[in-house]
């Protein structure tokens, strides 16, 4: 029922994990849920994990939504500041990742898209903040 679900989201965003697959590919009632609790992008339907307004919403509310998103999501700027507000003046070209993981945050690299978990000098950078961080670096060639 989606009078109910929207009951249960708007009280608790991670309710949209018991709601049905409809429910989970209503966009409306999916942006009440990411905006209380970001990480219920998980729940949501694929095609709204592509959603660049439902994943920019999550984003926004918690910056680990991004785990969750689609891959397109998760290279796009616009997504990535919305992680960041507060760190704008250091997004530039592909040098906002990097700054970013000179900022303690070796962490993003489980966010990040696969160019930057397959990217030495990103990886290196994010390792030498977080020694976790390379759980998340893909196969790197030997150079």
């Amino acid at each position: 029922d989606p009078t109910f679900a929207k009951m249960a989201v708007r009280k608790d965003g991670r309710a949209l994990e018991f709601a049905s697959a409809e429910i989970r590919a209503n966009k409306d009632l999916v942006i009440l849920a990411v905006a209380q609790c970001g990480t219920s992008l998980l729940f949501a339907s694929d095609e709204l994990r592509a959603d660049k307004e439902v994943v920019l919403k999550a984003a926004a509310q918690d910056a680990t939504a991004l785990l969750w998103a689609s891959e397109e999501n998760r290279a796009d700027r616009d997504v990535w500041l919305a992680c960041a507000p507060d760190r704008h003046a250091y997004w530039k070209d592909e040098e906002y990742v990097l700054k970013e993981l000179e900022q303690n945050e070796g962490t993003l690299l489980a966010m990040a898209n696969i160019k930057f978990q397959q990217d030495p000098d990103v990886v290196l950078r994010a390792v030498a903040q977080d020694f976790y961080a390379l759980e998340f670096a893909a196969k790197l060639q030997h150079q």
